[in-house]
């Protein structure tokens, strides 16, 4: 064999052996670690407005919080927000009953100092979340309670102790509960509309002036915790029936790219309507949800179920968990 040959054959070997590596190198996953926040209220003092609250880390094998500061509301149906850009967890004062919108909202660092911010526009302020794609706050705001009121899509901008909120869109229906969640690839808002007996998700791109629907859920009295799973690019969500509460709950996945529904379970255990707060963890790629439970709502548990709709872990905690918020 002559020099020729020979180094022919050491370039075509180290070029197989390149392309072997690079092919090997495009299977592999980015690892990832997530961080649960939340806060904790003592059953008995659910009602009391004037309870503190504890605000910490959850452990996601027990339920239980490491506290990192503290601030006084009640529990009701809530979403809080983690914000990656400054490291603070952020959350609505809530109040029970009659006006029970927020127009406090609070900003607790990781080292626990508490940041009270009000907001200047007299309106209700609710399911609160986080984009890290436009690095903003965002939440539903409302005029006010029933028929005549109205309800939008807003963005939160902050200046010293106060907060505006910004109206973005109206939605194609009516925007209804605790539900906004974001894409985290692509920075699109996904909340829920509708009314008692059909759900709609709506998709709002970030600049623009409206939103469209992207899916109709029907046979439902409410669509509750509305999360977007980053590793399947998909919707989950839980539809109630019936209320009072008669009827098992379904565990939905929901393609936004389709509009498809589909029920993955039906859940053997119930969700108050009120009282709960759900996220998706894509690190453990579980769906999380924390509700009151058991006859009378006289229990307090920390779910956590799989993609496909198993429910893998059902914890017992001496409080209810609200307020749920995953960093990764």
């Amino acid at each position: 064999m002559n020099i020729n040959n020979r180094h022919f054959i050491a370039v075509a070997c180290s070029l197989i052996a390149l392309f072997a590596a690079c092919k090997k190198d495009a299977k592999k996953t980015t690892s990832c670690t997530s961080t649960l926040y939340a806060y904790n209220v003592p059953y008995s003092g659910i009602g009391d407005t004037l309870g503190a609250r504890t605000n910490g880390i959850v452990n996601p094998s027990t339920g239980y919080i490491s506290s990192i500061g503290t601030f006084t509301a009640s529990a009701y149906t809530n979403q809080a927000a983690f914000n990656s850009a400054d490291n603070c967890y952020y959350v609505f004062k809530t109040h029970m009953g009659v006006g029970a919108g927020y127009n406090t909202l609070y900003k607790i660092s990781l080292s626990g100092v508490v940041i009270t911010l009000t907001n200047i526009f007299p309106v209700l302020c609710y399911a609160l979340t986080y984009n890290r794609v436009t690095n903003k706050l965002y939440c539903i705001t409302s005029t006010g309670y029933g028929i005549g009121t109205s309800s939008a899509l807003a963005e939160i901008t902050i200046a010293g102790s106060l907060y505006t909120t910004t109206n973005l869109t109206s939605g194609v229906h009516r925007p209804y509960g605790n539900n906004t969640t974001i894409d985290d690839n692509t920075g699109a808002v996904y909340f829920t509309t509708g009314d008692t007996t059909t759900s709609y998700i709506e998709k709002y791109i970030p600049g623009g002036s409206s939103s469209t629907v992207v899916a109709t859920v029907t046979s439902g009295w409410s669509l509750l915790g509305l999360s977007f799973n980053k590793n399947d690019n998909m919707l989950y969500a839980i539809r109630q029936p019936h209320y009072p509460v008669t009827l098992a709950d379904d565990f939905l996945k929901i393609d936004p790219a389709t509009g498809t529904v589909a029920t993955l379970s039906v859940l053997t255990f119930q969700v108050n309507p009120e009282f709960y707060t759900a996220c998706v963890d894509p690190c453990s790629n579980r769906y999380i949800i924390s509700t009151l439970g058991g006859p009378f709502w006289g229990s307090c548990y920390f779910n956590q179920l799989d993609m496909t709709g198993t429910l893998v872990q059902h914890d017992s905690t001496s409080g209810f968990i609200q307020g749920l918020s995953i960093n990764y």
